[in-house]
């Protein structure tokens, strides 16, 4: 029976040119210019699945005598025929498939310069399907590359106490960046793994683009004995270490490295942010505008279908694509003035495709919902807006948040042993903006235990601004630290590597959540503390349970809103 089953598959393969080895790239209906973008899921998905021999399969429907396809970069340049085997082809009229033969020219050629595909003529067809069928062979430069990178790829393994450094176009960097067999591909969201044994008290690992810093959470831990650390890279981070391959260097102590690895990111049919709410999409190639009495003002404030239901604590992030080095974003009402309570109100975006996201607090909301919310392009940027979705803050019952007062310069969570540096490019650059002497440093915590400690260090010596105030208590959530003229001229040399790192103990487990500024010192009770709410009074806001639940603002018990815990009778 299994004999028969067999030769029934071959058969139909056969005759009806089912093809086993097709890997299908995308489907769906798209009826304008199909784009296989750098460093978008994408482009990682056909450069993952292609190889020299095979055959890109383009289907259509719609087309007429008329319609025609170029094959083009990103820069709208059309690939010569010597890599695509044309350069404008008439299509068949009606629905159809064009094939193109894979020579490695074209694979190195989408790797750096990605891939267009662009309707011309009679431009009304749709692209429908795109699929790689695998060639007997797999041509010059195949390896084993064709079939994907997927789960942890080891790129070195062995025993080295020397910093290692993987360097472009050698063979370590050839497996990291994708043309070595079983390469890793290395792309954004990506994650780098590496292991270590005999790390001596106090060693910090100092993971770099060559000498550049990275901005990736972790890419300075401080570790101890044996073990592993593991951080994201960013489309940043990426860039660099294209250019300047990735340096794992031992900046304090000693250790000896055993393994690196490559964790791909977990596929996913989708894209934006997972929870996130879609509040706009399109392409924008201006200014784009959330103003009063529009559309766009009820999906982002909470009056239209799919609302965002803008409130404190939650996040706007938008996405962009063809920014150039440079390139800024403005934040601002209906009266073209910068919204201050957005910190910063101009921020540098990064050049390429992208995104960019912030929180906002009650001030924020309360002056977005008043004057509208424009994100505007400087008369110089060229970039283009592609999405803007709202990431609802859902409230954690047992840690504490920032209050109405305080302006969020950072939220996340990281390990306190690897901490938060302030240290690099326009994040060191608004965070130092946001410093004044008097004012409050605020680090909101979780999970402090007996004997945790927190350090304030300029990178320029290492030293502690804040050794006057170092223990914690366990249990404490909110670290309150007022700012001094000598700290600030610590933190503000102004030259070369400098900055601030927040950071506990190379064994401090505890969590940073957030780091705020305020005018006042902030307290346990003011951000923790239960306030008890009569019938005749209900707060304004979302509200939510102790389990992250939406709730009604009457519901009867303990409720969360905006952050702040209220018992209604």
């Amino acid at each position: 029976m299994k004999k028969f089953t067999l030769s029934l598959v071959l058969l139909l393969t056969t005759v009806l040119g089912i093809s086993a080895t097709e890997t299908t790239i995308w489907e769906g209906t798209q009826a304008g210019n199909l784009d296989f973008t750098v460093d978008t899921e994408l482009h990682t998905t056909l450069i993952n699945n292609m190889k020299a021999g095979d055959v890109m399969n383009i289907s259509y429907t719609g087309a007429t005598a008329d319609s025609k396809l170029w094959l083009q970069n990103s820069s709208w340049d059309t690939y010569a025929s010597s890599i695509t085997g044309a350069t404008v082809d008439l299509l068949t009229a009606g629905s159809g498939i064009y094939k193109v033969n894979i020579s490695q020219d074209f694979i190195d050629a989408i790797k750096t310069d990605g891939l267009k595909l662009r309707r011309g003529g009679d431009a009304s067809y749709s692209f429908t399907k795109v699929t790689i069928t695998a060639g007997e062979s797999s041509g010059e430069g195949g390896g084993e590359q064709g079939g994907g990178a997927t789960g942890t790829i080891t790129i070195w393994e062995g025993t080295s106490t020397e910093s290692i450094y993987i360097a472009p176009d050698t063979e370590l960097g050839n497996k990291l960046f994708g043309d070595g067999s079983k390469q890793a591909n290395l792309s954004a969201g990506d994650k780098i793994k590496f292991y270590y044994t005999g790390a001596t008290e106090e060693t910090e690992i100092w993971i770099q683009a060559n000498w550049d810093g990275l901005s990736g959470e972790g890419s300075m831990p401080g570790i101890v004995g044996d073990g592993n650390c593991e951080f994201y890279i960013t489309s940043a981070d990426l860039t660099l270490i294209k250019t300047n391959g990735i340096r794992f260097r031992i900046g304090k102590g000693a250790c000896t490295f055993t393994k690196i690895e490559v964790i791909k990111k977990e596929s996913s049919s989708g894209s934006g942010t997972e929870g996130a709410i879609t509040v706009w999409e399109g392409q924008q190639a201006g200014n784009l505008r959330f103003m009063p009495g529009d559309a766009n003002y009820d999906n982002l404030t909470g009056t239209g279908a799919g609302q965002g239901n803008l409130d404190a604590m939650d996040v706007i992030k938008f996405y962009y694509t063809g920014a150039t080095e440079g390139d800024q974003v403005w934040f601002q009402d209906i009266d073209w003035s910068n919204i201050q309570s957005i910190d910063p109100s101009s921020p540098t975006i990064t050049a390429g495709d992208g995104s960019y996201e912030f929180t906002v607090n009650a001030a924020a909301v309360a002056a977005i919902k008043e004057k509208g919310l424009m994100l505007r392009r400087p008369s110089s940027a060229t970039y283009t807006f592609t999405k803007v979705e709202v990431i609802k803050y859902v409230p954690d019952a047992n840690i504490a948040v920032p209050g109405d007062g305080e302006t969020v310069l950072w939220s996340g969570s990281v390990k306190a042993k690897n901490g938060k540096a302030f240290r690099y490019g326009d994040e060191r650059t608004n965070f130092i903006n946001a410093l004044v002497v008097g004012k409050y440093l605020n680090v909101y915590m979780s999970d402090v235990v007996e004997g945790n400690q927190i350090y304030f260090k300029d990178v320029t010596t290492w030293g502690w601004t804040n050794s006057d105030k170092l223990n914690l208590t366990a249990g404490q959530q909110i670290y309150s630290y007022q700012i001094t003229q000598d700290m600030y001229d610590k933190i503000n040399v102004g030259t070369g590597d400098y900055g601030l790192l927040i950071q506990g103990k190379n064994t401090d487990e505890y969590e940073i959540r957030f780091v705020t500024i305020s005018d006042s010192e902030v307290t346990e009770s003011e951000n923790t503390g239960i306030q008890r709410v009569e019938n005749t009074f209900r707060p304004v806001g979302v509200a939510y349970n102790l389990q992250g639940q939406r709730v009604s603002v009457s519901t009867k018990g303990l409720i969360i809103i905006n952050g702040k815990k209220y018992l209604n009778k």
